[in-house]
């Protein structure tokens, strides 16, 4: 039988969700898709274009899509697959290879120069479709998660204030990062979030000092850095205990996703204040240029 494919751009949005619903059922929803309104600002968040994302159709029905954020990366215009799923009747017809090379094609009218991705490690089946289709690993990334019932507060050290500040600190804290973030953790994706963002600031004598950054719709720590002149001086430890301490409801647990394993203070940190390692992921990119469609 043959399928339609077309672009998002005029899809409904509750209809997008209906079908992300019924493509990863059988994976299990995660908390911050457990609604229309959360996935919405998720993609909002990853700057998804739905005029180049597109649907898979078998008549009326949808029964795939992708959906692609798009922003500048590494100084080039980019993409990055913010949701891929097809339903689990339709699965190993060639869909997915379908959808990306329509999203492909898109992109390069677009004058998009890479797409860009995040696999789980132990996910082979999709490692290997991906490198046929040539995109190649640029990073590793590990990924943690805290119970706070766990975590030991602490609070600052003397003469370091913590605060809640708005979102105009991102930029006097954006230069003072080690790496650059993934794409869900660019500060690029935080300053598109259309709900709640937590910023906390630690200020020594008013210079800033450390920053954290908290997004409650994924119960994700998008950033937490510390300048490096303050480091070791429990900065982190009390960005983190004031996140904890002064939540209005106790949270079942706290993430800190795609950290790179080189960076070995944050390693240290992270294992010192409880937060253990659950899952590694792949960061890897396809020049538009060079795609081969997945057969």
């Amino acid at each position: 039988m043959a399928y339609a494919f077309r672009s998002l751009e005029r899809e409904p949005f509750a209809r997008l969700y209906a079908t992300f619903r019924e493509a990863f059922a059988d994976y299990g929803l995660r908390p911050s898709a457990s609604t229309e309104e959360s996935l919405r600002n998720r993609m909002i968040k990853n700057g998804v274009d739905y005029g180049a994302s597109f649907g898979a159709f078998d008549g009326s029905r949808m029964v795939g899509l992708m959906l692609v954020g798009r922003d500048r990366w590494r100084g080039r215009p980019a993409a990055f697959d913010a949701l891929t799923g097809v339903v689990p009747d339709y699965r190993n017809r060639g869909i997915g290879g379908y959808l990306f090379e329509r999203v492909v094609g898109r992109l390069q009218e677009h004058g998009v120069a890479t797409l860009v991705l995040e696999v789980l490690q132990d996910n082979a089946p999709a490692v290997r479709m991906y490198r046929r289709a040539g995109f190649r690993t640029t990073r590793e990334f590990d990924c943690f998660r805290l119970d706070p019932a766990r975590h030991r507060l602490a609070g600052p050290p003397a003469a370091v204030a913590v605060r809640r500040v708005g979102r105009e600190v991102l930029d006097r804290f954006e230069p003072l990062l080690d790496w650059t973030p993934s794409w869900e953790n660019s500060f690029a994706s935080m300053r598109r979030i259309p709900d709640e963002l937590v910023l906390l600031a630690a200020f020594d004598a008013g210079t800033p000092a450390g920053l954290l950054a908290y997004y409650p719709g994924l119960g994700w720590i998008t950033c937490l850095l510390v300048h490096p002149a303050c480091r070791r001086r429990g900065i982190a430890s009390a960005l983190l205990a004031h996140l904890l301490g002064t939540t209005p409801r106790r949270l079942p647990e706290v993430k800190l996703v795609n950290v790179e394993p080189g960076d070995q203070g944050m390693a240290r940190f992270l294992g010192a204040s409880g937060f253990e390692r659950f899952a590694r992921q792949y960061e890897m990119e396809v020049e538009v240029a060079e795609f081969v469609a997945p057969q």
